[in-house]
């Protein structure tokens, strides 16, 4: 399933609207305060997409 939402952006790297957007985060505060608590680490101005996809596997499994 975390492949059909990420397929549509970029394979190592995404931007902050792009993360925001994955997981329905409203504020940059937010986003801040959500790279902290799940380990999402950042190049640059840049988030890491397998970083991104782990946190998104972890919360299928959690629903499963």
């Amino acid at each position: 399933m975390h492949d059909n939402l990420t397929n549509q952006y970029h394979s190592l790297f995404l931007t902050k609207d792009e993360v925001k957007e994955i997981f329905r985060l409203k504020s940059d505060k937010a986003l801040q305060l959500f790279k902290r608590e799940f380990g999402i680490r950042k190049k640059g101005r840049l988030y890491l997409a397998s970083d991104v996809k782990k946190v998104i596997s972890l919360f299928t499994e959690e629903a499963a």
